[in-house]
Parts: structure tokens; sequence; C-alpha cells
């Protein structure tokens, strides 16, 4: 079967659909992992270690003291409607597209599509 993933977030968020792609692809599913990880970093080596295709789709053009910032400022932000906010509009609005056309691509693709609950999927 050919399966399609979607994931956005933070290495917390990506890794465990990382094992869940290995998983299936061991279990000879051909599995492609599209991956928006906000702090831009790479993810590659695990595909060709555990055999599925993994694209990196979108990038955020933030360097690493204006990520601290923009933590310090969820950290501090009194509201779970305000965290969100910050988060949605630095790391989640500037991928947005590229993660919409990530998504029509997997689905048209695949079998079945999995997707972390932030996706577009």
């Amino acid at each position: 079967m050919k399966i399609g993933i979607q994931t956005w977030g933070t290495e917390g968020d990506v890794r465990p659909f990382i094992a869940l792609a290995g998983g299936l692809s061991a279990a000879k599913h051909e599995v492609t992992l599209a991956i928006t990880e906000i702090t831009n970093k790479q993810f590659t080596l695990f595909g060709e270690r555990l055999g599925f295709a993994i694209r990196h789709v979108g990038h955020i053009d933030i360097d690493e003291a204006r990520f601290k910032e923009i933590a310090a400022e969820v950290v501090h932000a009194r509201s779970p409607l305000k965290k969100g906010g910050i988060l949605v509009t630095n790391f989640f609005d500037p991928v947005i597209e590229d993660m919409l056309n990530a998504a029509k691509t997997l689905c048209a693709k695949n079998d079945l599509v999995i997707g972390h609950f932030l996706s577009t999927l």
C-alpha cells in the first residue's frame, strides 16, 4: 500500500511520525513522509536508513535569536489562545501554502494519508 504522512512542528512532533513511517516501511508499505519542522532540521538520513521517502516542506526564515524571542513570548503569554496565535503567526502561516500543496500531492499519490492534527490534511 502507498501511504503518505504529513507532520508539522518541532523535532518532538516529527520523530513519532518518523517511527511510524519506519514501521510501515518495514511492513513493506511504500511510505512518503512530508515534514515541516519549524527549526528547519533535516531528517533525510532517517528516511534513507529506514527505507521511506522524506520530503521537507516549506522553510521558516527565522534565525536562532528570533526563535528564542518567539519562544519567550509563548512562555510568557497567559492565555492558551494567545500562545497558539503566536505559534500560528510565526511558524504555521509562513508555510501554509507549501503544506497545502504537499497535502494535495500526498492525497493524489497515495492510498492512505495520515496527518498531524495541525497539518493541512
